[in-house]
């Protein structure tokens, strides 16, 4: 049997929902919690970030890493994760991979957290 390097679990938060003015809005005070196992985390990149796209000054430290989880993961781009207690967002839509037999190989997202 190969030896699998995907030895980490990740938590997925999920967001509940409510109406605000008439449209569905995320409801992060009713969100819900699922393990996925079998998980593979890289750090992808980190930068410094002193201004926004709107040219107001901040300092902030951007950080990425990228998820290679089980094809059949519950993961959604509206989702959070948290890894190692830490919480990040999804920065896309979470891709699935095909194998060369074309069946499902793995599901694959960037992680992302901003502080500051």
């Amino acid at each position: 049997m190969p030896i699998s390097f995907k030895t980490e679990a990740i938590t997925v938060l999920r967001p509940g929902s409510r109406i605000e003015r008439g449209t569905p809005v995320p409801d992060w005070a009713n969100a819900t919690e699922h393990e996925v196992t079998g998980c593979r985390l890289q750090p992808a990149s980190s930068e410094r970030v002193l201004f926004t796209s709107t040219g107001q000054a901040r300092d902030a430290a951007v950080s990425t890493l990228r998820l290679f989880a089980p094809a059949s993961a519950d993961l959604d781009v509206r989702d959070r994760v948290r890894y190692q207690g830490v919480v990040y967002d999804l920065a896309g839509p979470p891709r699935r991979w095909p194998s060369p037999t074309g069946a499902l190989a793995h599901l694959e997202a960037e992680l992302r957290r901003a502080e500051g």
